[in-house]
């Protein structure tokens, strides 16, 4: 069977390319990429690069490269529906059926239906006037309820289902939790009544779930979508399409219990702020958060409560890599009532004085000094780098003056259970791939060709590693531009009417072979723009250009033809005002740059 975007993409973020890879290969960190010694060739210099944010790998010297797909379709000899279905249950993603696959577009569907309305009913005069005076006091203005699509779920007991029954069915909205099954009789009820909600978005941004705030007394005070066929609390992370940018570029992650805290850090400028909704935190939102970032502050309540869920948030950091800081609150303190008090200097504050997590442990179990010293050893056990658990157990025989190789035996205690990770299997050795060809006439010469293919790459390479900027360019640059085959293959994948993200792409099984080199190639190693939007825009113009040269040349190659082969002067006529069409194009072109230079 076929699998849908969706479910590829389900799968490709619950899995870990470095996992698949580390038991194959030797890796080093070096930069914001890992790199080793090519499984697929013979090499002494390592040109071996994997790339865990981008989730992609690429030899810069024989050429392969992929993604975990392709990673499982050459080492495991896989169809790529095979390679789907084994990384699916190495990494616990439920797989559908054909039949659930077609369910889960009726789901999408209905859930951006239940978004749109919910957000309108916010936006009625009548209906939201109250809701958006209680929203503007607990200070999240217009711009965020249109950032975080904040909406408003009425009182009444029917008013989604009478609005979307009649489209979808009840059963499909009872699959995708936004209706309740009424105990007496037939029919459906709307789970969220009377309450503030906000979308639950993957990063692609697609509408899973939604989290509803009670307006007054009414219990629970916080209401999250069920798990879902499309809705998985434990690998869902509330804003991450949101702040994926501004984790980037902050090198940090700021983590909280709940989506108004997160929306309240966002609001005080603290956009790199993502959430756990409704389940303490796991592994699998963890390794998530890792792709983006190397490290991770908590900031939790500062109640009894608040700091348990911290202290138990530490493990599955550790274990998934994490750098971890813990920013402890005041008592009777949340993150949102602290920006809603202090602002963003409150919260930097509080942030510059977070405590490394053995430090944390030793304050929160300062009374108990033998529980200071279990956590501390169990959380070192948990550390999967033993030169992060050597860290630990070092940090915590210091700050809690114990005996080093004291807490190293209670620590290797601690680890009795695990398993060895065994020798690792030889990988195969696949031929290094033929040299990229193109099914288009070439330029006139190499030195035209290179510098077409540069300039194609470039452009493509400032895509990958700036996706914010795909609609963008989407609007402004047509595929066909691109002379390369494979640059046109990637671009009618990134731009082209089915759009799709980079790692989408790169996943795409029938993306032709010099195609899925290079994008991996960029995948690995493109790196982030200093002037992003600036680049675009010159990128744009540069292809446009060159597109409008290409047509005024074969233009004038047509007209030469058709005069040879006396063609009809109306023709001819024809011919020279499509030329003359795209002389002044050219023409604009050159002014407009000429303007921006000189302003």
């Amino acid at each position: 069977m076929r699998y849908g975007e969706e479910t590829i993409e389900q799968v490709r973020q619950a899995a870990d390319l470095l996992e698949l890879i580390g038991p194959h290969v030797a890796l080093r960190k070096v930069g914001q990429s890992w790199k080793g010694l090519c499984p697929f060739h013979g090499e002494k210099s390592p040109s071996f690069n994997v790339n865990p944010e981008r989730q992609a790998y690429h030899c810069f010297g024989c050429g392969a490269g992929g993604d975990c797909f392709r990673w499982m379709m050459e080492t495991e000899k896989m169809s790529f529906v095979e390679a789907v279905q084994a990384l699916a249950e190495r990494f616990g993603v439920p797989l559908p059926r054909a039949a659930e696959e077609d369910a889960s577009g009726r789901l999408f569907a209905a859930l951006e239906e239940a978004a749109t309305f919910y957000r309108r009913t916010l936006e009625d005069r009548e209906a939201g006037k109250d809701v958006r005076a209680y929203l503007a006091a607990r200070g999240i203005g217009e711009e965020m309820q249109q950032r975080f699509a904040v909406g408003l779920a009425p009182a009444g007991w029917d008013g989604l289902a009478q609005r979307l029954v009649p489209r979808f069915g009840a059963a499909v909205l009872l699959e995708a939790g936004l209706v309740v099954k009424r105990e007496r009789g037939d029919g459906v009820y709307d789970r969220f009544r009377g309450r503030v909600v906000v979308p639950l978005r993957l990063p692609t941004g697609r509408t899973v779930g939604f989290g509803g705030r009670a307006l007054g007394d009414e219990t629970p005070k916080y209401l999250n979508s069920p798990e879902t066929p499309v809705y998985r609390k434990g690998r869902f992370l509330f804003g991450l399409d949101l702040a994926k940018k501004a984790i980037r570029e902050r090198e940090e992650a700021v983590l909280v219990e709940g989506y108004f805290d997160a929306i309240g850090l966002v609001q005080a400028g603290v956009e790199e702020t993502v959430a756990t909704a409704g389940t303490a935190l796991t592994l699998d939102q963890c390794r998530l958060l890792r792709r983006s970032t190397p490290a991770v502050a908590l900031v939790f309540d500062g109640d009894a409560a608040g700091q348990a869920a911290a202290e138990k948030a530490l493990v599955p950091c550790v274990q998934a890599g994490l750098k971890v800081r813990v920013v402890i609150l005041p008592a009777g303190e949340d993150p949102d009532s602290l920006v809603q008090k202090g602002g963003r200097a409150a919260f930097d504050t509080m942030h510059a004085a977070a405590r490394s997590p053995i430090a944390f442990l030793a304050e929160r179990h300062a009374g108990d000094r033998e529980a200071a010293l279990r956590a501390a050893a169990g959380l070192a056990a948990k550390a999967e780098d033993p030169i992060v658990q050597g860290l630990l157990v070092e940090e915590a025989a210091r700050t809690m003056a114990f005996d080093a190789k004291a807490l190293g035996r209670e620590v290797e205690r601690t680890k009795g259970g695990r398993e060895s990770a065994g020798v690792p299997r030889p990988v195969s050795r696949p031929a290094p791939p033929a040299a990229p060809t193109t099914v288009r006439e070439a330029p006139r010469n190499a030195h035209d060709q290179r510098a077409a293919r540069a300039l194609e790459a470039s452009f493509l390479e400032l895509l990958v590693a700036h996706p914010e900027l795909l609609p963008a360019a989407a609007e402004a640059v047509d595929p066909a531009w691109f002379r390369s085959s494979e640059g046109r293959a990637i671009a009618l994948r990134l731009l082209g009417p089915d759009r799709r993200s980079p790692q989408a792409a790169l996943a795409d099984p029938e993306l032709p072979e010099d195609a899925r080199s290079l994008l991996s190639a960029l995948c690995a190693g493109a790196p982030r723009f200093p002037a992003a939007e600036r680049a675009l825009v010159d990128g744009v113009s540069r292809l446009k250009k060159r597109a409008l040269e290409d047509e005024h040349a074969r233009l004038l190659e047509e007209m030469k033809t058709a005069a040879s082969r006396g063609g009809s002067p109306e023709s001819i006529a024809a011919l020279q005002r499509r030329m003359q069409d795209t002389a002044a194009a050219l023409r604009a072109l050159a002014s407009e740059a000429w303007r921006k230079e000189t302003a």
